[in-house]
């Protein structure tokens, strides 16, 4: 979070709030709010700032309420979910300014992250349209032609619904509506469940599989989203690595790092391997949507913990999660 002049954040087109703490009591007020959130949140001016009070009449600040709660509960300094206010959807950004102070930093984008989707969305669809015509055409006389498109439209196919089912995926975790659900799970024990559902496409591209965990391992998080972030790690050792290969996972109470074979990344791709949509250049004839570690860095943020990702030596590359 930038730290910007009083005069900028009053002027700004984004929306900010401070919420404080009172100091006789647990409720939270609203200390300030610019123009541009108070449009927003349809309010002219804090008759009573008690943040309790406005949710009662108004659904924007109840939401708000919801995700500071959410964000007060992590115990975290920053946090960024996702929100839709007034029909809209907003990337709303919390800091914890002091003990009692939060900033709260709303920006919408969602009309950058449709067009962004919609550009994505069009290509399986573009190719399984031109792969139909050519069929219609006549190359579905041709029986060895016509088992070559139907599988290329078979794969189109799939990709498309992998990517629909990643956006879904992604929508939901940030959102108020996807409950996060924290509970004392045994990390151990979901990885070597992971491990056996890539077992077999590790064998095919013979792969060696190398687990690392001396002990339990128990973490207060979601398990549905931990399964889901391993898996998704997993998933891309095996996919990006190289025939006869390996993989290498180390957990323990500090971290989980997964080291593999590749030679589909370079260290440009690093700073750009966790947006959405990206995919490397080496990885072309690759399946994939490009989403899958976008979804592992959101898993990441809501849970407080960091990811990060840098090439090794020997064609090497880890992906590590610091808890």
């Amino acid at each position: 979070m930038l730290i910007i002049s009083d005069e900028l954040i009053e002027n700004s087109r984004f929306a900010y709030i401070v919420f404080e703490t009172a100091q006789s009591s647990d409720s939270i007020e609203l200390e300030f709010a610019n123009p541009a959130a108070r449009k927003l949140l349809n309010f002219e001016r804090l008759n009573n700032s008690s943040l309790t009070y406005l949710a009662d009449s108004n659904p924007s600040i109840k939401q708000l309420e919801q995700l500071l709660d959410k964000f007060k509960a992590s115990e975290s300094g920053y946090k960024r979910y996702t929100v839709r206010l007034a029909g809209d959807f907003y990337t709303t950004h919390f800091t914890q300014l002091s003990h009692r102070r939060v900033l709260l930093e709303m920006v919408k984008e969602f009309e950058h992250d449709l067009s962004e989707t919609t550009h994505e969305l069009k290509r399986p669809i573009q190719n399984i349209k031109t792969l139909t015509e050519t069929l219609l055409r006549g190359a579905k006389d041709d029986a060895l032609m016509c088992s070559k498109f139907l599988n290329s439209i078979n794969d189109e196919v799939d990709r498309l619904g992998d990517m629909v089912q990643n956006l879904l995926k992604l929508s939901s975790i940030d959102t108020v509506e996807g409950a996060v659900f924290f509970a004392n799970v045994n990390l151990k024990d979901i990885t070597l469940n992971e491990l056996e559902n890539i077992k077999e496409k590790a064998e095919l591209n013979a792969l060696n599989l190398d687990f690392n965990c001396d002990k339990s391992v128990n973490l207060f998080c979601d398990k549905d989203l931990a399964s889901h972030l391993i898996a998704n790690l997993l998933d891309n050792a095996v996919k990006y690595n190289v025939g006869g290969g390996s993989i290498v996972i180390n957990l323990d109470d500090k971290a989980l790092r997964i080291i593999n074979t590749t030679n589909a990344l370079k260290e440009a791709d690093l700073t750009k391997l966790f947006n959405k949509f990206y995919r490397s250049q080496n990885s072309n004839g690759i399946k994939g949507s490009g989403l899958g570690l976008a979804i592992v860095q959101k898993i990441v943020d809501v849970h407080g913990w960091k990811l990060s990702a840098s090439l090794l030596a020997e064609s090497q590359f880890e992906i590590a999660v610091d808890f």
